[in-house]
């Protein structure tokens, strides 16, 4: 992606630097790897013009090292907390709209870097493995 948007905006003034952001799950960090709740969060890997020529195995070799570098333990830990901090402070206002304009204003996933494209995945349900129905189980329900 890196790449591609790289080429495209080679030739733009702005183009100085750009930045991916990469969904991930943090819950097997904190402790609560079976919870129904996701603590999903941003890595962030930023790349900058000089990196263009760059072969795509060095360029992986960075993003890796980046998100190793943010999945830290500790880091995680200190994500849960303001996750956490933060609906608590939602819980403490009186009205559902003052509960709502605290969220919008406050909400800790709309501040910071700004992204030139995400990543995202696809998750997984909290119910285990999923399992291949075959299809004479689907034609009889």
């Amino acid at each position: 992606m890196f790449k591609a948007t790289g080429r495209l905006w080679a030739s733009k003034p702005f183009f100085k630097q750009i930045t991916a952001g990469i969904v991930a799950n943090y819950r097997a960090d904190v402790g609560c790897p079976h919870t129904y709740r996701d603590f999903i969060r941003l890595l962030h890997a930023r790349y900058t013009k000089d990196m263009l020529d760059w072969p795509v195995s060095k360029l992986s070799t960075v993003t890796r090292g980046s998100m190793y570098l943010q999945m830290e333990p500790e880091i995680s830990c200190k994500e849960y907390l303001k996750l956490y901090e933060y609906r608590k402070m939602i819980d403490k206002k009186g009205s559902h709209g003052s509960k709502c304009r605290y969220a919008f204003n406050k909400a800790p996933f709309t501040h910071g870097t700004v992204d030139s494209y995400v990543i995202s995945y696809e998750g997984r349900g909290y119910s285990g493995q999923s399992r291949r129905v075959p299809v004479q189980e689907t034609a009889k329900a």
